[in-house]
């Protein structure tokens, strides 16, 4: 056999199958988000609930959550409270230690609500839906701030934010870059390769992570976006 090019790729390490410590059974649906305080772990199903379990495995609390999937999932205050999103179009913010409604607001103006974040100096709640509309709401109050009802031309699946600026990715193959500062104004749009559909993201200072599916099949892939200089 010919000898390897010295410009091939190196071959893929072997997969290792990691112990599973313990299952957290419950759900009746696929589970779609997970959120882990100190105390619990969180998960969104697309059975409309929202669950808690102790780190023991044993299941804490059930809520109902939404009508349709419960797609989005974010703590507050390290666990004390969290926030959902769901296929109903609303997001509601939760007290953890009773399970009770505290506030509930319309987020996804006509489509369901995928994506939830929360920006703590802000006390405000960013949420994306499937019609591809970014909302900005005030937590305490649930007044809307900004909405941008075509932020993607298609379900925005992924946000994430700090206080100066909020990621988004879409399934219309693209992420965009939003200024808090400057009234949700939007700064950059960042393409993927074409025939794919960004799903959930996360970012740093130099480049951004989407996730991505083929839009003719379920084949999973990576995809990292410079953003150096913005």
């Amino acid at each position: 056999a010919s000898a390897r090019s010295a410009t091939a790729p190196p071959p893929e390490p072997p997969l290792a199958r990691a112990p599973c410590v313990r299952c957290c059974v419950g759900d009746s649906g696929p589970v779609v988000s997970i959120e882990c305080s100190e105390r619990n772990i969180f998960a969104s199903s697309f059975d409309g609930c929202v669950r808690l379990w102790d780190w023991s495995g044993q299941q804490v609390r059930s809520i109902g959550a939404h009508d349709g999937h419960c797609s989005g999932l974010e703590l507050v205050e390290g666990g004390g409270r969290f926030l959902s999103g769901g296929d109903d179009g609303m997001a509601r913010l939760w007290d953890t230690e009773t399970g009770e409604m505290i506030l509930m607001f319309a987020a996804g103006r006509g489509g369901a609500v995928w994506s939830i974040r929360h920006c703590p100096n802000r006390q405000h709640v960013l949420t994306g839906a499937t019609n591809g509309c970014l909302v900005q709401t005030d937590m305490r109050s649930g007044r809307v701030v900004h909405a941008h009802e075509a932020a993607h031309d298609d379900a925005i699946a992924g946000v994430q934010l700090d206080d100066f600026k909020v990621v988004t990715a879409s399934f219309d193959s693209s992420c965009k870059i939003w200024d808090l500062r400057m009234g949700l104004t939007l700064r950059t749009t960042l393409l993927a390769p074409p025939l794919t559909r960004c799903t959930r993201c996360a970012y740093d200072e130099s480049k951004i992570v989407a996730g991505l599916t083929l839009r003719q099949c379920c084949a999973l892939r990576l995809c990292v976006m410079c953003i150096c200089g913005l």
